[in-house]
C-alpha cells in the first residue's frame, strides 16, 4: 500500500480541478470525434434546404 499513498500524494488535487478537468476532457472528445462525425450529415441536410 505505500505506492497507493504516494500516488494519493501526488494527485491530491481539489475536487474543483478534477471537475473542470473532466469537462475539458469531455469538451476535446466532442470537438476531435462527435463534431466530425455529425459534420457529413449536418452538410447533407443544409444542401438539401439550399436546393
Amino acid at each position: 500500500m505505500p505506492r497507493l499513498r504516494t500516488l494519493k500524494e501526488k494527485f491530491d488535487l481539489p475536487l474543483k480541478f478534477w471537475i473542470i478537468a473532466l469537462i475539458a476532457f469531455i469538451n476535446a472528445v466532442s470537438f476531435t470525434i462527435i463534431i466530425p462525425m455529425w459534420f457529413p450529415i449536418i452538410k447533407e441536410v443544409i444542401s438539401r434546404q439550399i436546393k
